[in-house]
């Protein structure tokens, strides 16, 4: 399970590659669990939040 502290109300996590149930955003407090099977496996995640431009 993941635990995203910190965020600004409003942000949304979406998995952009790696081992994604999807690729939908989520908010951060319903992100989905992603089944991990190696040790060594890599996500990239994307975070937006209101008022925030992305990078």
């Amino acid at each position: 399970m993941f635990q995203f502290e910190g965020a600004p109300a409003g942000t949304t996590v979406e998995c952009v590659s790696g081992p994604c149930v999807n690729n939908k955003p989520y908010t951060v407090d319903k992100f989905p669990e992603i089944p991990l099977k190696d040790d060594g496996a890599t996500l990239l995640l994307r975070f937006n939040a209101p008022g925030i431009a992305p990078r």
